[in-house]
């Protein structure tokens, strides 16, 4: 198709059919792929790699706790503290 702008003619089509169909190819491939995403799950036990440390509280102070565990890439590990067998509150 051409078209003429002031006496000068502008080409609007392909003269490389076979690359434009490659390029379309390209693009359509690109659009459609599928990613694949792979959790990486352990099946290795907790193991803390600090320890706590003795602190002196009175009965209704406040006081904070926090340890470090291996594996760290493990989404469904929770930590729960207790005293005496019975779980402490957070908040």
């Amino acid at each position: 198709m051409f078209f003429s702008a002031g006496g000068a003619q502008i080409v609007t089509g392909t003269q490389n059919e076979s690359g434009l169909e490659q390029i379309q190819y390209l693009e359509d491939r690109s659009r459609f792929q599928r990613s694949e995403f792979v959790e990486e799950t352990t099946k290795q036990a907790p193991i803390f790699t600090t320890s706590l440390k003795h602190i002196d509280i009175k009965e209704g102070q406040r006081a904070h706790f926090e340890c470090r565990l291996i594996p760290v890439s493990d989404p469904t590990m929770k930590v729960e503290w207790f005293h005496n067998n019975v779980p402490v509150k957070s908040g």
